[in-house]
């Protein structure tokens, strides 16, 4: 199969304005690898229209406007984030900047495509898009334009509310809170980890955040830490793997991270041991293992995380070098965990392994975890060379009885293994309204009782040992897809994740559809 590096922007924007945009940044042209491959390249989605590349625009973001709005789709009868735990709309007036290495300079990497060098430092920190017009500015649902588009003051955040769909008012990050710990500085955010307790609420000013050799621990309970969603970043500037070097590593509970943009940390970008947490509009890249894992010791003991809701995030180009490739995900819920962790509407791409990799491997840390609304492409490579295994849906056990994972609404594509793999679970996983497309091997079910799999799509290479079979095409046409480019996927502000048509079946409604 073709191995070609494709790369995609996930505008966090209105969809209308999403042509415009496009056309207008197509004219400016982009720099760096997210031209390589086909299927047009990447979009760049930086607020400001920043070039991709590296570039330091004080207006551009990283691959989203700060003005993502929160109660937007979401897990149907799942945990949901917690009420608006983000930023409110609006840019800093006078930026983010300060000593301890911070800059007000949002990156230039685009949010699902490849990344540039974490953005370029300003000289003596320049201050970022001072007096920007906050998020409330937006104009709501029926044209009525919100109120509250005042800027915000040294990081603190604009009481944006603009109106939504429905007459409904739509949240930014952490609108409606009161933060209790404002950070502007790396200086600050070390000493808000450090002091971090429950009930805390910290709200990180949009920036890029230089945080060579660190490694936080969030053990605190009931905490909620928000930036504007693309803006906020945490760049650790690792250059190689580390074990337990994680970005953020919580062992707490019920806490809610929101809109941030973890790079190259030197293992996991969060690495989660506590129960029903909340990960939402969060971005992970060149991390030196998975982006994001959920997993206790590898151990018959506790922690068993469970309960840990994972909505609307990215996760790409993470690599290990220890395992030249082998272990570094997209997302992972493996090892040891406990039930009900569920990720919701995130994407994984070029990722150096697996797109997700749900592999129990302590009988008492063997529980399902649910995917749904979730997309895995051109996984297994390392700046387009060839890597890990290279899955897009890994949902695999090595215990007697396994695991019934469930899998629903996702896309496959791409990846030069398989779409959606059983690896040896013995337990017989759900796959509902999925779409494997282009992989090597599409559906790979072949072992033990196979799966239960329904109104699923693919364009062959189709193995099922048992389990049910209903409502499947086996065996679509390219032609019957509306279109095959990465690119089409787009986020509302709120993080919503459509897919415009990217790996959509017409004929019928099998297959993924959102």
């Amino acid at each position: 199969m073709a191995a070609n590096r494709v790369r995609v922007s996930l505008s966090r924007t209105n969809p209308c304005l999403a042509l415009p945009a496009i056309a207008m940044l197509l004219t400016m042209g982009c720099s760096g690898d997210a031209t390589e491959g086909a299927g047009g390249g990447g979009v760049s989605s930086a607020a400001g229209g920043a070039a991709h590349g590296g570039s330091a625009a004080a207006s551009s973001g990283h691959g989203g406007n700060a003005t993502s709005a929160s109660g937007g789709q979401g897990p149907a009868g799942g945990n949901t984030s917690a009420a608006g735990a983000t930023v409110s709309g609006g840019t800093n007036a006078g930026g983010a900047t300060g000593a301890g290495g911070s800059t007000a300079i949002g990156g230039s990497s685009t949010l699902g495509g490849s990344t540039g060098a974490g953005g370029s430092k300003a000289a003596g920190g320049s201050t970022g898009a001072g007096g920007s017009k906050a998020a409330g500015g937006s104009t709501g649902a029926g044209g009525s334009k919100a109120t509250g588009g005042s800027t915000g003051s040294g990081g603190s955040t604009a009481a944006g509310g603009s109106a939504g769909t429905g007459g409904g008012s739509s949240k930014a990050c952490g609108a409606g809170l009161t933060p209790t710990v404002t950070v502007t500085t790396a200086a600050q955010l070390d000493t808000a980890f450090k002091n971090v307790k429950a009930g805390d609420v910290i709200s990180v000013a949009a920036g890029t955040y230089l945080l060579s050799g660190k490694a936080y621990k969030l053990s605190a309970s009931n905490v909620t830490i928000f930036g504007p969603a693309g803006k906020t970043i945490l760049d650790y500037q690792a250059t190689t793997g580390n074990d337990s070097g994680y970005g953020i590593d919580i062992s707490g509970s019920s806490n809610t991270i929101c809109g941030l943009t973890i790079a190259r940390a030197a293992d996991n970008g969060i690495h989660i041991t506590g129960d029903s947490n909340t990960i939402d509009r969060c971005e992970f890249y060149e991390c030196f293992d998975s982006g994001l894992q959920i997993s206790g010791p590898e151990a018959e003991t506790p922690p068993h995380p469970a309960k840990n809701l994972i909505i609307n995030c990215d996760s790409h180009d993470n690599y290990d070098t220890k395992a030249s490739g082998g272990n570094a995900d997209g997302f992972a819920s493996k090892i040891n965990i406990g039930p009900g962790n569920k990720f919701f509407g995130c994407v994984a791409h070029d990722n150096s392994d697996d797109g997700w990799d749900t592999f129990p491997k302590t009988k008492a840390g063997t529980n399902p975890v649910t995917i749904e609304n979730c997309v895995a492409y051109h996984n297994g490579y390392h700046k387009g060379t060839a890597a890990g295994n290279g899955n897009g849906f890994k949902v695999g056990s090595d215990q007697t009885g396994g695991a019934a994972h469930v899998l629903k609404n996702c896309v496959a594509f791409n990846n030069p293994s398989k779409g959606l793999d059983q690896n040896h679970n013995q337990g017989v996983a759900t796959v509902q309204n999925c779409t494997a497309v282009n992989n090597d091997r599409n559906v790979a079910f072949q072992e033990y009782g196979g799966a239960d799999i329904t109104n699923t799509v693919a364009n062959g290479a189709w193995e099922q040992a048992g389990g049910t079979d209903t409502g499947n095409v086996k065996n679509a046409a390219t032609s019957a897809f509306t279109n095959l480019t990465p690119s089409s996927i787009s986020r509302d502000a709120d993080g919503t994740l459509h897919l415009n048509g990217f790996c959509v079946y017409t004929p019928s409604t099998a297959g993924a559809h959102f």
